[in-house]
């Protein structure tokens, strides 16, 4: 199984292959394989830069932020994940109401974690034809933290 990790991690380094691990990653625990190279690669720690989500803030801090739905519906979330006031878009920010030093303007990096989507975890959508919030447990049989 080592085997198998390393070759993931050297070739399939991406996002993509956390699917493979959704099932079994507990599994590898249990029996003492190590996963370090797993963990530290991009498997688990997706980057990314999407065009609707702004790309620099005068807001200076590091985030960390719940994603409850679907990760191919991350694009369309950026007021979900970040509903504050002071998370406003600097472009979006209207000159009266918020004074933005343009001589303080951060670049920003967005990285989505993955491995808690291993464990049991509560899963949000919403009904196409009711459009009701929906919420379910999803992996319930997985238990990562055990």
């Amino acid at each position: 199984m080592q085997i198998i990790i390393e070759y993931i991690v050297k070739y399939q380094d991406d996002f993509v292959s956390s699917f493979l691990f959704q099932k079994n990653f507990p599994t590898l625990l249990e029996k003492g394989i190590e996963v370090k190279k797993l963990l530290d690669s991009h498997v688990f720690n997706y980057e990314f830069d999407l065009d609707e989500w702004p790309s620099t803030h005068n807001n200076p801090r590091e985030e960390l932020r719940p994603f409850n739905q679907n990760l191919f519906m991350l694009r369309q979330h950026y007021k979900t994940v970040f509903p504050e006031d002071e998370f406003i878009p600097l472009d979006e920010q209207k000159n009266d109401s918020v004074k933005v030093d343009n001589s303080k303007v951060y670049k920003i990096k967005y990285s989505l974690n993955l491995l808690p989507s291993i464990g049991t975890y509560l899963h949000k959508e919403t009904d196409p034809y009711t459009k009701q919030e929906i919420s379910y447990l999803k992996n319930e049989d997985i238990n990562l933290l055990a």
